[in-house]
């Protein structure tokens, strides 16, 4: 099987990275002053590495905070491009967000994929006094204006209607911050930065700079002259993950400081949306629907469990069907090469382990990896679990496995209950509340 990359998995691939990076000590703080935009707290007490900073680098940095310091508004086109590499394979998706700031809280966010990516169309809308939040295939919700950007972009609802972290990743929240530069060292604990020369982008001459925190690094092109905007920003994944198979690179174009109409900034109902309260549900059969890793319902959801006879890595075999009207069957297909999956894989291997009384039994399908790859990786995490082997990925085929990780929950009827593709924040609650409505149905 050759294993490609679906819009859905894209962005699930981005959403592991960005909710990664919102919660990891990447970041010194974590809250924001409203009335400065400046960090609550001070980053946490630790030995750093002693800092290495290049004054060009420096001199570049300061530039492009002092110009953004001053616009009170600004509106821009952010490009995102995320590129994987899965063995041989590789694959690329585009998202345009069309983006109108005005200080200290007017926000429009207008989100342009591919037809088939669920944050299509998606929209975003702060005038000052409401804040409206709309997934084309959830629906929209309402409330109070956020009394500052950076307080919407860490609140979950936000992060489930655009799909989107605007953080560390891209830095949209520095600068839209009243002082950038500092907004940069408090919060992501800017350790040292090097000049690396002048380069062009998009035809315009920039300054190529990087910039280091204890867990993280960009690149960053700042375009030279009297207008510094940031041109380009590229995240290093791999300083993060340990992983070198996804890229993403960030393209401010349509750049302007130009005034900016009152109506932009008004949100319009589109025509069938619906009104709600939550993107969140609490119970388990609504729960599967509004999840932030998947809007619409899986093709395998409530119908039989595709059979699976496998070998397993400690040498014995899996048959699915030796479990039903016994067991609930937690499966986790995933591979060594993918970050998100190393990161989801020790959560379902926990919380599984304290439900393994309660009959519920956990295989990590492993795709179309040498064995010794496999033992290798297990032994450097610490984990003991079962691996069943998809060495020619049938088993994912079957499974309508576009992307990894993806977790399937069985039922002790046989039937499909749960389907999640990627890697979300909120694991651990979410499957110890999903094992818990699926054990305790009649």
């Amino acid at each position: 099987m050759q294993l490609k990359v679906s819009p859905t998995a894209f962005r699930s691939l981005f959403l592991s990275f960005s909710i990664l990076i919102s919660a990891s000590s990447v970041f010194a703080a974590t809250d924001a002053n409203s009335d400065k935009n400046e960090t609550k707290s001070e980053a946490k007490t630790e030995t750093k590495p002693e800092s290495q900073v290049d004054s060009q680098a420096d001199q570049a940095l300061k530039k492009m905070s002092d110009f953004y310091a001053a616009l009170k508004s600004f509106k821009t086109v952010l490009e995102y491009k995320m590129t994987a590499r899965m063995a041989a394979e590789k694959e690329e998706r585009k998202t345009s967000f069309k983006i109108s700031a005005l200080r200290p809280n007017k926000l429009a966010i207008t989100i342009s994929g591919s037809d088939k990516d669920k944050y299509n169309g998606s929209e975003v809308r702060m005038d000052g006094d409401k804040r409206y939040l709309y997934n084309p295939r959830a629906g929209y919700i309402s409330g109070k204006a956020t009394s500052d950007f950076f307080e919407s972009f860490r609140d979950r609802e936000f992060f489930f209607a655009t799909g989107f972290n605007f953080g560390g990743l891209n830095a949209l929240e520095c600068l839209l911050a009243d002082d950038p530069y500092k907004f940069m060292q408090k919060v992501y604990g800017i350790t040292g930065s090097s000049f690396v020369g002048k380069e062009t982008i998009d035809g315009v001459e920039c300054d190529h700079i990087k910039l280091k925190a204890p867990k993280m690094a960009w690149d960053m092109w700042i375009e030279n002259g009297k207008t510094p905007w940031l041109r380009r920003i590229a995240p290093d994944l791999g300083k993060m993950t340990g992983d070198q198979n996804v890229s993403i690179v960030f393209d401010y174009t349509q750049l302007s400081d130009g005034k900016i109409a009152s109506s932009e900034f008004k949100f319009t109902p589109p025509a069938a949306s619906k009104e709600i309260k939550t993107f969140f549900a609490e119970k388990l059969e609504e729960h599967s629907r509004s999840s932030a890793a998947e809007v619409e319902e899986h093709e395998l959801l409530k119908k039989e469990a595709p059979a699976i006879e496998l070998s397993t890595l400690d040498g014995g075999k899996f048959d699915l069907s030796s479990f039903k009207g016994k067991n609930v069957v937690v499966l986790d297909f995933w591979a060594t090469w993918c970050p998100p999956c190393r990161q989801a894989l020790p959560i379902l291997a926990e919380v599984t382990k304290a439900y393994e009384a309660k009959g519920v039994k956990f295989y990590a399908v492993d795709l179309k990896e040498e064995p010794g790859k496999i033992e290798a990786f297990l032994r450097s995490q610490g984990l003991q679990i079962n691996v069943a082997l998809d060495k020619d990925g049938k088993a994912a085929a079957a499974y309508k496995v576009e992307g990894i990780p993806q977790s399937v929950i069985i039922g002790k009827d046989g039937l499909v209950k749960v389907v999640h593709v990627g890697f979300g924040g909120d694991l651990k609650t979410r499957l110890a509340s999903e094992l818990d409505s699926i054990l305790n149905e009649k």
